[in-house]
C-alpha cells in the first residue's frame, strides 16, 4: 500500500482550479455515461462546444476501454483500464488520456497519429471513407476512425507521448486542444 505521503504527491500533481474533470480507473459504462452527463450538463449554454466536447471525450475513453493493456473483468466484461483529464485553459480545453498498451502496438499507434496529422480535412475524410470498406485489423475495434473523428471534430493536431514502463508495456496518452 502506498504511504499518505506518496498519495498526497499525487493529489497535489492534479491538483489545479483548471482542472475540470480527473479520473483514473476501470473505464466502466457507468462511470463513462457520468462523465458524459457532467461534460454535458458544464456546457450547456455552448451546445457547439458542448457536442464537440463530448464527441471527443467519448472518441478517446472508447480508445482506453478496448486497447488498454490494463484491464479488470466484471462479470463476462474485459474493462480496459486508464486515466482521463479535461483541463481548462482560457477558452480552450485540454482531453488528456493515458493507458499502457503492449509495447508491440507503439509503433501502429504512433504512425495513426502522425498520418491522421499529416492530413487536412477532405484527406481525413478520404482516409475514413477508406477505413470504413476495408476489413479491421486484428488488434482494431474501430480501425482508426476514432483517431480521424476527433481529428474531424477539432481540427487540432493529435498529441501523443509514450514511455517503456516495462519489457512488454508502454504508457501511451493522447491529447487533443479543443477551442471554443
Amino acid at each position: 500500500m502506498s504511504s499518505l505521503k506518496d498519495y498526497i504527491n499525487f493529489y497535489s500533481s492534479t491538483d489545479s482550479k483548471d482542472l475540470l474533470i480527473s479520473y483514473k480507473g476501470p473505464f466502466l459504462e457507468d462511470i463513462l455515461a457520468k462523465l458524459s452527463e457532467i461534460i454535458r450538463d458544464t456546457f450547456t449554454s455552448d451546445t457547439v462546444l458542448s457536442r464537440k466536447l463530448l464527441s471527443v471525450f467519448i472518441e478517446m475513453a472508447q480508445n482506453v476501454y478496448f486497447y488498454s493493456s490494463e484491464s479488470i473483468s466484471v462479470g463476462e466484461k474485459n474493462y480496459g483500464i486508464g486515466s482521463v483529464m479535461v483541463i481548462q485553459s482560457g477558452d480552450s480545453y485540454t482531453f488528456r488520456t493515458g493507458n499502457y498498451v503492449p509495447l508491440s502496438y507503439v509503433d501502429e499507434l504512433a504512425k495513426s497519429c502522425e498520418l491522421v496529422n499529416s492530413l487536412d480535412r477532405e484527406g481525413l475524410r478520404q482516409l475514413k471513407r477508406d477505413v470504413r470498406t476495408t476489413k479491421p485489423g486484428e488488434r482494431s475495434k474501430g480501425a482508426g476512425i476514432g483517431l480521424i473523428q476527433i481529428a474531424l471534430t477539432t481540427a487540432q493536431p493529435i498529441e501523443y507521448e509514450y514511455a517503456q514502463v516495462d519489457e512488454v508495456n508502454c504508457f501511451f496518452s493522447l491529447s487533443i486542444n479543443i477551442k471554443r
